[in-house]
């Protein structure tokens, strides 16, 4: 199954670029991964059912300091050639380990919502999304265990690096500002540790 985040970026994707089918190879490395899946099932957490709209966007997620990951659900607008995210709406937290009933989904934007742009940044192909999505799913339990233990050692900097350029080859780009919030700590942590990182929102 394609979560709702592929279908909206891949909208997108094959509007404004020429794009060939996605490789099986990388679709099935995706859909075989256990922490994708499980970021997948969050939508149907029992915390999340209630309040999420089913045709909300998922962000990728981002590793929390005690353990789990954040993602943001927000609402997509997609049509026959462009797809565009809005102001996030929710913040989820899950564990990858644990059941979805321990979810939690909480507001996380109660201002007015705006259009932030595209869904994937542009002239990404179907397959150069599965194969950026499938390496950040891969490459996320050995950064946030390193995140975990605050030290990285020469050897481990080539996973950060191959972490944030898959990352930054699909997030949605309108969405930085928010990646970075969901834990700043992280993204600092990751510059700090001889990594590429996002920017610090200036407010």
């Amino acid at each position: 199954m394609i979560s709702p985040r592929a279908l909206a970026a891949l909208a997108f994707a094959a509007a404004t670029c020429a794009c060939g089918r996605p490789h099986e190879d990388w679709v099935g490395r995706l859909q075989a991964n256990d922490l994708y899946r499980r970021a997948d099932a969050v939508r149907e957490s029992p915390s999340c059912s209630k309040v999420l709209p089913t045709e909300s966007g998922r962000t990728l997620p981002v590793p929390e300091r005690a353990g789990g990951y954040a993602v943001l659900f927000y609402p997509v607008s997609v049509s026959p050639d462009r797809s565009d995210v809005s102001t996030p709406r929710y913040r989820a937290v899950f564990a990858p380990a644990a059941t979805p009933a321990g979810d939690r989904c909480e507001p996380f934007n109660n201002g007015a919502s705006r259009m932030l742009g595209p869904a994937v940044p542009p002239g990404v192909s179907n397959e150069d999304y599965y194969r950026a999505e499938a390496r950040v799913f891969e490459s996320l339990p050995r950064v946030s265990a390193l995140y975990g233990a605050g030290a990285v050692a020469p050897a481990d900097r080539p996973t950060l690096t191959k972490f944030f350029d898959a990352f930054t080859t699909i997030a949605e780009p309108g969405l930085a500002a928010y990646y970075y919030r969901l834990n700043p700590d992280f993204w600092e942590w990751l510059r700090t540790s001889g990594s590429h990182s996002l920017p610090k929102p200036e407010s």
